[in-house]
């Protein structure tokens, strides 16, 4: 299935699929929508 998103949301997206055990990141722009994605993941497991 395809699946369209924004290039952050992308970003976000293969950083869970790499499944760190750390993510260090600081949400400024322009890329505070991928912290506040990743957080999102965290939050729902």
């Amino acid at each position: 299935m395809r699946k369209l998103m924004t290039g952050n949301d992308a970003a976000a997206l293969a950083a869970k699929m790499a499944k760190p055990q750390v993510i260090a990141a600081y949400p400024i722009t322009p890329q505070t929508s991928i912290a506040e994605k990743l957080a999102a993941y965290v939050a729902g497991g």
